[in-house]
């Protein structure tokens, strides 16, 4: 990205990028920051951020379609909003807002089906992952909770089906998103679902448990990252993460980096034994400088 007083103008191969955006994917990455060790004890806001970032990078439809189910929401919500304020918003929230509904149900159920997808796929690699990282003594399990009420996860991969009941939800109860100053059904709500030995993660498993779910979450994104890229394993981008880990989650996860491509943020120069094949470029008061392994 080159920046002056007049515009930003990223390039890729030194062709200009119309849109920033137009550039996710094309450089796969990972990222592992302290922030994702709350991953599964958070709301959930972060989970459907693990699976925007994730689902993006590989699939460039699927945030076309998010940006739009956005902007639409972001419309829908402002006539809610109006209405609650004045008689004449109200008219006008009645008489556009089904057309906003029927706009937001459809990107809707194509994100939806997308996120279950994934969901599928990171379900077996984070268990891979957890079982290998605990020797096979836990078992830890994902699954998708809409807001469409439909009967099971499977369902939402009918579009069609999903389409048509989140709009059923979007037309029945106006009186109620107008009390709430809200939309109430849409994925902008979703949950994952994260349990360990068949109960609740969130709830039950020890902060230790949870820092290794999220830990096997995010190694589990590169093994599936590679696996819809015909094995080209993503660059994996830890930033400070170390010193929130204990030693045995920090070992395992320097074992799994092993030939991989790393970039990776440390206060404490010796908090990873990674070998000889390291570059280590300390900073100091914006200085950097390249330091034998």
């Amino acid at each position: 990205v080159f920046s002056d007083r007049r515009a930003k103008r990223v390039e890729q191969n030194k062709v200009k990028v119309a849109k920033t955006s137009d550039m996710v994917g094309s450089f796969k990455v990972v990222l592992f920051c302290p922030e994702h060790l709350s991953i599964i004890k958070s709301g959930p806001e972060l989970r459907r951020n693990f699976l925007d970032v994730a689902i993006s990078q590989l699939k460039p439809v699927y945030m076309s379609s998010l940006q739009r189910y956005n902007k639409i929401l972001k419309e829908r919500n402002r006539l809610i909003k109006e209405a609650a304020d004045n008689e004449a918003a109200r008219r006008v929230m009645d008489d556009t807002i089904d057309v906003w509904s029927e706009q937001l149900a459809h990107e809707g159920a194509i994100i939806a089906r997308y996120r279950v997808e994934y969901i599928q796929k990171i379900r077996q690699a984070a268990a891979l992952v957890f079982s290998d990282m605990t020797e096979g003594r836990e078992s830890p399990d994902f699954h998708y909770l809409g807001t469409a009420h439909l009967s099971c996860e499977e369902d939402y991969l009918d579009t069609k089906k999903t389409e048509s009941a989140f709009l059923n939800l979007l037309t029945a109860s106006h009186a109620r998103e107008i009390g709430a100053g809200y939309t109430l059904w849409g994925i902008h709500r979703d949950d994952i679902d994260i349990t360990l030995n068949g109960v609740c993660a969130r709830l039950f498993a020890s902060q230790g448990q949870q820092r290794s779910l999220a830990l096997a979450m995010k190694l589990a994104e590169g093994w599936v990252s590679a696996l819809e890229s015909e094995g080209d394993m993503p660059v994996f981008l830890f930033d400070d993460v170390l010193s929130e880990l204990d030693v045995h989650r920090r070992d395992y996860l320097v074992r799994q980096m092993k030939g991989r491509q790393v970039i990776m943020t440390a206060c404490d120069p010796g908090a990873a034994d990674f070998g000889g094949d390291v570059n280590l470029i300390r900073v100091n008061g914006g200085c950097y400088t390249q330091k034998e392994a």
